[in-house]
């Protein structure tokens, strides 16, 4: 046999062999056929697939450099629904490889594939799922932990921080976590940090992922958090390191323009040295690549002017922002920092027409967008209040005074005379530029632009005949296009009237314009025109001598008797209205007095003047000018002595509580009754029995705080004083305005000079701290730690609890919490939390549900406190009841 043909027979035989193996599923040539194929056909082509998405999903997510940037940058679940098409693809293909290739060692990775798949297309609950079953279905480490990583981001996404970073935490404590995985996991770790804003915490990590991570984008965003983390905590040096590499990486340039802010920002806050930073600034203008963040760079040298204590140029660059820059998010910003000054040095009503300008135009997304509208809500009630008041007093005067109502009706005449000679320049100039400038209308040229002699004619007289290739806006079909997009995005779909935006401000008042200029005259405001419709002019009030022409500006004055009576009832309830917004939702304790005192004054006989004596008498107090509060109380006993303010002042309760009472609840006065006879006959113990069925069938009615007082008394009299004291200390912080809480701080001082049971306070005058002390113990170092939450009566406690259970749903899910019903201490509900997993995890949450004040002013309740404690020292303060001897104890620790 030749050897050519031996050759032939061994690969033959060779082949048979080979495929004979194939058919065994345990031979080695089966299984690596099956991983080739898996992997190199099918498997493959996946995985580039989902990574050429996730690349073009991160590069094109847009940062808001408004909040700190996001590192886990894939957009929201809305966005990555978008890539629902290509994952399917990628679904498709990993799930034909595990269908064929079942015994395959790619088949953990292509059911990983799958849950990354399912999160790329925003469907975060299957991808979780899938992400559960690799853990618990394969054994290879590195499988195993990838996919509680991708779970953590997938917490992430769903907003879920705290658990994510939890579980990260937990990855790499557990000694089988693979070395391989390290980088990533820091990375997460630090992202989440991050993003709850502990600085501090997330360096460490952030550090060791930016050793580790080689991808360009990783690396300038991973400079860039640090950058941040580092100006927080003061490190500055550190700070402008990581900044300065930024640039090197070719980041986008947005990005880039934002890390050179930061180190301007660097300069002026360890330098100090405001002048030399914004010359750097002033360079930056220069540049023609920040053309369009013209806004940002005015706004921070604004903020740097107002360091240096330069206010005239601060608010100048703050203005010049809004002026050169066509940036709705940085007039936003520009219009909110003059806002803001003005709000912070409580100049209110200037305040009210930046915030009003910022809300007109503020997108939702603004990291302080509900804050912002609340606070334009207030100050935009404010502001109509104020100008009704100005108004009418000046439309009064005016109606008073002849010689000033001409003077003023002169000046008005003049200012519309001036406005019409320019309206009538303006438009002469337009003519004659439209006249010189060889326009003609579209379609006014003969063929090929020649004119109607044969002639070519003005060269530019065919530029309005092109649909396109025209400049001039009003020529140009695809620019008009453009400019009313342009438009509706900004202004929303308008009437097509002249000065829309200014009379839409002037419609929100009954009494003309809204928005003044600063300090411009009152007098002029009343007499400016609007375009709503106005009433008939009453003729028979207006003098005889006064001519056509000028009767338009008689419309609003209130000349008739009866007129004036309803323009000073309208300034009485503006005043009572401004005030009671600076006491209630702008705490100015100082302008509501100024204001109530001026109804008072100006209208005496008012209807809200017994509720002003009464608001007066209880902001006095809680100024501390009890001498001025007194003379107030004596003013509303004498003039309306049988009004329900002074009833409430006695009991210490509200209008509803008033009702109630007045209703015939008569069960309350009878425990009352009862217990005020226990106390007399001595019977302290039987009164505090009284007192506690009270508190758990009728808690927070209306004569409450005699009930807490009298509790107090009975304590001091059993020979308990410093609980007695505590409990009148917490009186006075519920009842601030109240005259029991006068009576208590009387007690309290009796207490203090005469050192009454020396023994207990042992000459020091913060005894209630050392009954603290005694009762409550520091948590040993392994001690689990619970959680109580305070918020004061008067609100839904069952509400709150089941807020409280959507809370824990939502960001400590992988905590089994128990939450206990709401238990009552004096004036305040407490809610136990308790079983969770370890000391820190407690901490953490106290930590985060103190900051979560949204969640719960949705329920109605707006302050609210949480505070840990151990099991031991939860069950002592349910037998003493002493809530303020545990707030006392707990910020010591």
């Amino acid at each position: 046999m030749r050897l050519g043909s031996k050759i032939q027979l061994y690969i033959l035989l060779l082949l048979a062999t080979f495929f004979t193996s194939c058919s065994n599923q345990e031979s080695w040539a089966y299984k690596e056929w099956h991983n080739t194929l898996a992997h190199y056909n099918t498997f493959f082509n996946a995985e580039q697939k989902w990574i050429e998405t996730v690349e073009t999903t991160r590069e094109g997510y847009k940062d808001d450099f408004r909040k700190p940037i996001s590192l886990i940058n894939y957009g929201t679940i809305d966005i990555l629904k978008g890539n629902q098409a290509a994952m399917d693809e990628v679904i498709k293909k990993a799930s034909t490889m595990i269908d064929k290739h079942l015994r395959s060692q790619w088949v953990d990775d292509a059911y990983l594939l799958n849950g990354k798949a399912y999160f790329m297309k925003g469907e975060i609950s299957a991808a979780i799922d899938l992400f559960e079953f690799v853990q618990s279905h394969f054994s290879d480490p590195k499988i195993q932990f990838s996919a509680q990583l991708w779970i953590a981001r997938s917490f992430y996404v769903k907003g879920q921080y705290v658990d994510a970073e939890i579980l990260v935490q937990n990855a790499l404590k557990n000694p089988d976590f693979p070395n391989t995985l390290i980088t990533e996991a820091n990375y997460l770790l630090g992202a989440m940090q991050f993003a709850l804003g502990k600085y501090s915490q997330a360096t460490a990590p952030l550090e060791i992922a930016l050793v580790g991570k080689q991808t360009r984008m990783d690396q300038y965003r991973l400079h860039f958090a640090l950058g941040h983390c580092y100006i927080n905590s003061k490190e500055y040096e550190k700070a402008e390191i990581h900044y300065s590499k930024i640039s090197k990486l070719n980041p986008p340039y947005e990005l880039a323009f934002h890390a050179r802010m930061s180190q301007v920002t660097i300069l002026s806050a360890k330098q100090e040295n405001y002048a030399k930073a914004n010359k750097v600034l002033g360079k930056m203008l220069k540049d023609d690549k920040n053309i369009d963040y013209l806004g940002t760079i005015y706004i921070s040298m604004g903020e740097n002017e107002l360091k240096a204590q330069n206010i005239p140029m601060a608010l100048k660059r703050f203005n010049q922002a809004i002026q050169l820059t066509q940036n709705t998010e940085h007039k936003t910003n520009a219009y909110l920092s003059l806002g803001n000054y003005y709000f912070t040095n409580h100049r209110y009503e200037q305040a009210a027409k930046y915030y009003d300008s910022a809300n007109t135009i503020i997108d939702k997304s603004h990291p302080d967008f509900e804050s912002i509208v609340q606070r334009n809500d207030i100050l935009g009630d404010l502001l109509k209040e104020v100008l009704t008041t100005t108004n009418n007093d000046s439309l009064l005067r005016m109606a008073r005074d002849p010689d000033w109502r001409s003077k003023k009706i002169t000046e008005a005449i003049q200012r519309e005379k001036k406005a019409l000679d320019a309206a009538l320049k303006a438009q002469n100039m337009a003519n004659h530029q439209k006249a010189n400038s060889g326009f003609q209308n579209p379609g006014t040229g003969g063929i090929g632009g020649m004119n109607a002699g044969g002639g070519m004619g003005n060269p530019m007289d065919n530029m309005g005949t092109s649909g396109t290739n025209s400049s001039f806006p009003f020529y140009n079909p695809a620019n008009r296009t453009k400019g009313q997009q342009d438009f509706v995005k900004n202004w929303g779909t308008r009437e097509n009237r002249d000065y829309w935006k200014y009379n839409g401000k002037k419609i929100q008042s009954d009494n003309g314009n809204l928005n003044p200029s600063p300090g411009s005259d009152s007098s002029s405001t009343a007499l400016a025109g609007n375009k709503k419709e106005r009433k008939a002019i009453d003729t028979t009030a207006i003098p005889t001598n006064i001519s056509a022409n000028e009767k338009k500006y008689y419309v609003d004055l209130p000349l008739s008797s009866e007129a004036q009576t309803k323009n000073q009832a309208e300034v009485a309830l503006s005043i009572f209205e401004a005030a009671k917004i600076y006491q209630d939702r702008l705490i100015e304790y100082p302008e509501a007095i100024r204001l109530f005192t001026e109804l008072i004054r100006r209208f005496p006989t008012s209807e809200n003047a017994p509720q002003s004596l009464y608001e007066l008498v209880k902001l006095n107090k809680q100024s501390g000018d009890y001498s001025q509060a007194d003379e107030w109380k004596a003013q509303l006993y004498t003039k309306y002595g049988k009004s329900v303010y002074v009833r409430m002042l006695e009991t210490g309760g509200s209008l509803s509580e008033l009702a109630q009472n007045e209703s015939g609840n008569h069960v309350i006065d009878s425990l009352f009754e009862k217990m005020v006879t226990s106390y007399m006959l001595g019977d302290y113990a039987e009164a505090l029995a009284i007192k506690q069925a009270s508190d758990r069938n009728f808690a927070g009615n209306y004569i409450q705080a005699k009930f807490d007082y009298l509790q107090s008394l009975c304590f001091i009299k059993k020979g308990d004083i410093p609980k007695g004291i505590s409990l009148l200390e917490q009186l006075i912080l519920d009842y601030p305005s109240n005259d029991i809480s006068l009576r208590a701080r009387d007690i309290i001082e009796a207490q203090q000079r005469l050192k009454l049971e020396s023994e207990v306070e042992a000459g020091n005058t913060s005894s209630n701290n050392f009954s603290a002390q005694a009762k409550f113990k520091p948590a040993s170092p392994n001690e689990s730690l619970d959680i109580i939450f305070i918020f004061a009566k008067g609100t839904n406690a069952n509400m709150i609890r089941a807020a409280i259970s959507d809370f824990n749903k939502k960001q400590f899910s992988f905590e089994n919490l128990s939450i206990a019903p709401p238990l009552l201490i004096g004036s305040n509900y407490v809610i136990h939390i308790s079983q969770f997993s370890k000391p820190s995890v407690a901490k953490d949450y106290s930590s985060f549900i103190n900051k979560a004040t949204a969640d719960f002013a949705a329920k109605g309740l707006f302050e609210y406190s949480a505070i840990s404690i151990t099991e031991a020292n939860f069950v002592e303060l349910a037998k003493s009841l002493d809530l303020n001897g545990y707030r006392q104890f707990s910020e010591k620790q």
